[in-house]
């Protein structure tokens, strides 16, 4: 399990037990975790504190705005915000196709236990860490840059 305590989550659930829940499961990750009520809340959040969260975990069947449509917005204007589902309804076809397409880093199906929901946040942190790591590497030096250029 990833040590996660410089990085900040938000939690959106309309339901206010399954937020005090997952907040719970998190907690052995050590990072900061946020919730919000609504969809609409959290765009609300995240135009206060967007740059500061690193990872949004919505559930697909929020009331108003769904959960698909706020990480939609949320790749729309903070594309390196990883976002995760949490779902109880969603076909695996579309699960699936919303992870290939890029939209959801993860779709995980309710019931979940505490085990999946980590394991899944810490992946993607993993995940971030890697690709972060890779794009701060300087492959593209000028005698590189020749060497293409020559091919």
């Amino acid at each position: 399990m990833s040590d996660l305590r410089s990085r900040h989550i938000l939690l959106v659930d309309d339901e206010l037990g399954v937020l005090r829940v997952v907040s719970r499961q998190l907690a052995p990750l050590g990072g900061q975790v946020t919730t919000a009520q609504s969809a609409e809340e959290a765009l609300q959040l995240l135009g206060a504190i967007g740059p500061m969260v690193d990872c949004v975990i919505a559930d697909v069947g929020l009331g108003g705005m769904d959960g698909i449509t706020l990480i939609e917005e949320i790749q729309a204007r903070w594309p390196k915000i990883i976002r995760v589902l949490l779902t109880g309804a969603i076909q695996e076809q579309k699960a699936i196709d919303l992870v290939a397409s890029g939209l959801a880093f993860k779709v995980i199906r309710k019931p979940w236990t505490a085990e999946r929901i980590t394991a899944a946040v810490s992946e993607a942190f993993e995940t971030m860490l890697d690709s972060e790591e890779v794009l701060a590497r300087d492959w593209d030096t000028p005698e590189e840059d020749e060497a293409w250029a020559d091919l």
